[in-house]
């Protein structure tokens, strides 16, 4: 039975000042192979394996239906292969990539008969914010926001000069508790403040502005409630910056914390990996660089 295959990237969002509006694709990839099928079915290896449903309610599963649903057609039953290296609950839009590889798979089995703008808003009415699947279904750096079920979004790619290192931790935080950390209302000055870096680190990234970029990545709506969640984070941030990052922040709602690191600094992902052993917690260093094509599908398999 002839089925297909999708890549899928990780993403990184937030980045600094842009709370739920900045996001970028990354080059570790989560693959799916996906065809219909008799009865449903789901195999998972690699990161999550064990913790990934193997049933209707997983959310790459759920994710194709829609895709059916929306298309106006019945859903069969699947089958889904998933081969994942996204680690779960670390800040790198696991459940994004879950949604966006689900949509792109069954609009590919359905001869695409949906747009990819539809599929950006049907992932966002899933996920609940734009900032982790707009970048991952497009590539590059996406700012975005939603307005109902209006998702608006703007593309471009970060100058090529830049590179991130994620610092993934050995341990979990659900974006549900880090959500709860985050208080109802911000004084003004903080709301400005995020509002003008947000724009400045935007401008930074497309511009290959170092400077810039280091003075814009400054946060003060979730970064500053969400530290205390993250056992260490005094310690990476500053070895980090101690060791070459132009700019470093909380990877979405974290744990992973993202740096990120001029090109022509080949040996900064070492160094950095060398400074953070003999913490309590385990970091594991990722060099990694933006992903500028987003999710890609291919039939066969």
């Amino acid at each position: 039975m002839e089925g297909v295959r999708v890549k899928v990237p990780a993403t990184s969002a937030n980045m600094g000042p842009g709370f739920d509006c900045l996001g970028v694709a990354l080059n570790l990839y989560n693959r799916l192979e996906a065809h219909e099928d008799d009865k449903p079915r789901v195999e998972a290896e690699g990161e999550g394996a064990g913790l990934i449903p193997r049933d209707t309610s997983n959310l790459t599963y759920r994710a194709m239906r829609r895709a059916y649903e929306a298309a106006g057609r019945a859903s069969p039953c699947f089958f889904i292969r998933q081969i994942n290296a996204i680690p779960l609950s670390r800040g790198l839009g696991s459940s994004a990539a879950a949604i966006v590889g689900g949509l792109v798979a069954a609009n590919a089995l359905m001869g695409n008969p949906l747009a990819k703008c539809e599929l950006a808003r049907i992932a966002c009415e899933m996920e609940g914010h734009p900032d982790n699947v707009v970048p991952c279904l497009f590539g590059g750096l996406a700012a975005s926001e939603m307005d109902g079920a209006d998702v608006r979004y703007a593309l471009s790619q970060p100058h090529e000069r830049f590179r991130f290192a994620a610092m993934v931790p050995d341990f979990e935080l659900s974006t549900a508790k880090a959500r709860q950390a985050l208080p109802d209302a911000y004084p003004r000055a903080d709301a400005v403040r995020n509002v003008g870096r947000a724009v400045l680190m935007h401008a930074a990234l497309g511009q290959g502005d170092a400077e810039l970029l280091r003075a814009a990545c400054h946060d003060r709506l979730h970064e500053p409630y969400r530290k205390a969640l993250i056992p260490g984070w005094d310690d990476v941030h500053a070895s980090a910056a101690d060791n070459g990052a132009l700019a470093v922040y909380l990877s979405g709602a974290g744990p992973a914390m993202m740096a990120v690191y001029d090109c022509d600094d080949e040996g900064f992902p070492r160094r950095l990996q060398d400074a953070l052993e003999g913490l309590t917690q385990q970091w594991k260093v990722l060099r990694l660089e933006c992903c500028r094509e987003g999710t890609t599908v291919r039939h066969g398999g």
